[in-house]
Order: structure tokens, then C-alpha cells, then sequence
């Protein structure tokens, strides 16, 4: 008997980046694809060490059920970097599901979600997963054009307006302080739920820090007309394998996500909790932070003197303070999908095109590189024969 599926499973795709990933585990691909952290800047000693502690001090806790709410010394370090109380914080498996138990507990089928364009893929798969319907809200250098998003709230169907205001994920694209004041007060206006996801806040290696929609909005501070969700995640700053994240947001909404939890995976696991909250108390993570910003940011000026080497006066992007990515545009009436076999087998390069970015009607011509776990001498190399291939496709001469 063939197998019913429930008609959400129609909305439910392939991620294009993970089936990027699986062409490049082949040793001769320099892959600028994944957005994958530096594993040599892993702190191994570290996790050795605060391995070692919790289980010799507490091995029958650690590696027990543990309650869903989190384990309580990782969220009182968490609360206390924001300055707000435990109960307002609860550690997930990895900020995805945090989205995901947001998701599930706000929307219903049809309702509206606004998002920016191009947006990061991993959210588009889970709104549509729900069913919602997406509006996309496109992207200057200064975060979302405000006249288009004004324009979706005001039609008073939109149920939140996602946001990667810090170094967005795919352009890294960070929103200015001015741009962060009018969201805000647009959401208040409107009644429009913000989710604020910053994996990549903390990775800012040039230009001034710009403080998060949730603390220019007050925090947990009670504001009846305005609703904020923060996602943060150790993923990026400290290890992914871990797969532990956390949700910031007012103590009430956090009791209802701690109910959707529980049906989910009953509570991240004990062991990884215990072990970060040791870690994040007991080693040097400002120099750790320091040693990521020095490094991606000069593996970031490689591929920007790269692409301003070769392809000045043929393509356009982004030049990120932070983050992992760059964003890069060719002229109208290139595919860069088309292109990514082509360059995975004459430049032995491989990056993510742009269309899985998009919600709908893809922009075709654009790609997103990434400079994190690629050292620069490759990085130099790459980018040539990248590039090469790039600059032939724009003037035309693929062929010659």
C-alpha cells in the first residue's frame, strides 16, 4: 500500500545548498559554497577540557533527560549576555529549529510572511513547509526597502517580517541604525511580529557594531504594540556540530515554544548544554571571537581584491563587514545555475547560484560566495580560475 502523504509534504523541498555540498566532497573542488566556519579555529582544547570537568564532577546529570526549558547554567549565561532573565530565553537544537517552533506556533495555512529578497533558504523552506504565503521585500544597502515593506504591512495580512539584519544571509547585507529604527517602528504601527535571526552577529570584523532590534525595541520589556523574536546561535561562533541555538523573547511566548518543543525532540541534548555553558565559562572566548574576525576578515579582502582584479566593470557585489558571504550580480541573461557544472569541471570551483534564494520569480544572474573555511592562498587561486570562467560567461565568449 503506497504511503498518503499529508499535503504540507507538496510544500517540502530539497535544499539546493545541501545538494550543492555533495558535489563538492570531491578532494579537486574548492568549494565557496557551503556556509561552513573555519574547523581549524574549532576550539578543541577547550571542548577537551570542559568535556573532561562535567564528567567527572556530574556524569550521572549530564548524561541524563534533562527539562525541556534548557539547562539552566547555559541559559542563565545566555540571559545574562542580554541582560534579561532565564525564563525569557530557551536553547534549541540549532537556531533552525528555533525558527521552526516559531513558525509552527504562529502561523497557520495561508497566512502571510514577509521576507527579504533574495532571503535565506533555510527559512523559505520552513514558511513554506507551513504553508504560508510569501512576500518578498527587496534589499538596498541599508537593509529592506522601506517603501515596498510599508506597502506589504499595510495591506494587514502579514503575520511577521523575518529579518538577518547583521551580514544577511546570502548578500551580507547589514541594515543601518537608522533603517533598524523604522522597521521597528513600522512593525509597532502595524502590528506585524519581527523575527530577528543573527547567527552572524558577533563575526563583525570591520565598520561599528549596530545594536539588535530586539534592544533598541526594549528588550522583554512589555510593549503591547510591538512583538520581537530573537534567534542566536553558537553554530557560527563556536562549533556546528554542536547544533545548539537559542530563542530571546518575551517569557510568555517562550512557555508556549517550550510546549511545541516538547511534542518535537523533549529538550536539546543534556550533554551539549552542560558542556557549552562549561565551556563559555572557562575559556578565552573574546580572543577566540577576536581570532574568527581576524581571520574571516582577511579571507573576505582576498575575495573582494579578487573580484575587483577580474571582474571590475563586469559584475557587481556586496562587500560585507561581517559574516560569511558575498554576494555577486553578472549581467542580465546569465544562469549561473547553468554555469555551476561548467565551473565545477573546467575551474574545479564550486559556489551556490542564486535563484534557491528567492521565493519567487528568481534573479538568475547572481551567486553567493563564501570565504569562511577556505583558506586565502586557495582563496586567490579559486577566485582566478572562478573568475575566468565568470568574466567569459559576461561578455559572451563561453564559447571561444
Amino acid at each position: 500500500m503506497p504511503f498518503s502523504y499529508a499535503e504540507r509534504m507538496q510544500s517540502v523541498k530539497a535544499s539546493a545548498i545541501r545538494e550543492i555540498l555533495k558535489v563538492t566532497q570531491a578532494p579537486d573542488i574548492l568549494s565557496f559554497a557551503g556556509g561552513l566556519p573555519e574547523p581549524a579555529l574549532f576550539p578543541v582544547d577547550a571542548v577537551k577540557e570542559a568535556t573532561q570537568k562535567i564528567l567527572d564532577r556530574d556524569s550521572h546529570r549530564v548524561l541524563q533527560y534533562s527539562p525541556t526549558e534548557g539547562w539552566p547554567a547555559l541559559k542563565t549565561y545566555i540571559a545574562e549576555h542580554y541582560g534579561v532573565t532565564p525564563d525569557c530565553i530557551l536553547p534549541v537544537s540549532g537556531s533552525q529549529q528555533g525558527l521552526d517552533l516559531i513558525a509552527r506556533s504562529l502561523l497557520d495555512p495561508g497566512d502571510e510572511v514577509i521576507v527579504e529578497r533574495p532571503g535565506y533558504l533555510g527559512a523559505l523552506q520552513i514558511f513554506q513547509g507551513y504553508q504560508a504565503q510569501l512576500t518578498e521585500v527587496t534589499l538596498d544597502d541599508d537593509g529592506p526597502d522601506l517603501t515596498a515593506l510599508e506597502a506589504a504591512f499595510q495591506r494587514g495580512r502579514a503575520k511577521l517580517f523575518y529579518t538577518i539584519p547583521n551580514f544577511q544571509n546570502p548578500t551580507g547585507i547589514t541594515m543601518s541604525l537608522a533603517r533598524r529604527r523604522q522597521v521597528i517602528e513600522l512593525a509597532r504601527r502595524y502590528g506585524v511580529v519581527i523575527v530577528e535571526d543573527d547567527p552572524y552577529g558577533q563575526i563583525r570584523f570591520a565598520g561599528e557594531s549596530q545594536p539588535s532590534l530586539w534592544s533598541l525595541a526594549g528588550g522583554c520589556a512589555a510593549d503591547p504594540d510591538l512583538a520581537i523574536v530573537h534567534l542566536g546561535s553558537f553554530s557560527k561562533i563556536v562549533v556546528p556540530g554542536f547544533r545548539v541555538g537559542w530563542v530571546l523573547g518575551p517569557a510568555s511566548f517562550i512557555s508556549r515554544l517550550v510546549l511545541l518543543k516538547q511534542t518535537t525532540d523533549l529538550h536539546t541534548g543534556t550533554f551539549v548544554q552542560a558542556l557549552l555553558a562549561e565551556m563559555m565559562t572557562g575559556f578565552d572566548f573574546p580572543a577566540h571571537l577576536a581570532s574568527l574576525r581576524k581571520t574571516y576578515g582577511s579571507r573576505a579582502s582576498s575575495m573582494l581584491a579578487s573580484l575587483h582584479r577580474h571582474l571590475d566593470g563586469v559584475a557587481q557585489w556586496t562587500k560585507p563587514q561581517g559574516g560569511m558571504f558575498i554576494w555577486v550580480r553578472l549581467p542580465a541573461g546569465i544562469d549561473t545555475a547553468t554555469l555551476l557544472p561548467l565551473a565545477v569541471a573546467e575551474a574545479k570551483v564550486a559556489y551556490v547560484p542564486g535563484a534557491p534564494f528567492y521565493a519567487s520569480n528568481p534573479e538568475l544572474n547572481c551567486l553567493r560566495l563564501n570565504f569562511s573555511n577556505v583558506p586565502e592562498a586557495s582563496i586567490e587561486a579559486g577566485m582566478e580560475r572562478l573568475c575566468r570562467l565568470l568574466r567569459k560567461a559576461a561578455l559572451g565568449k563561453l564559447a571561444s
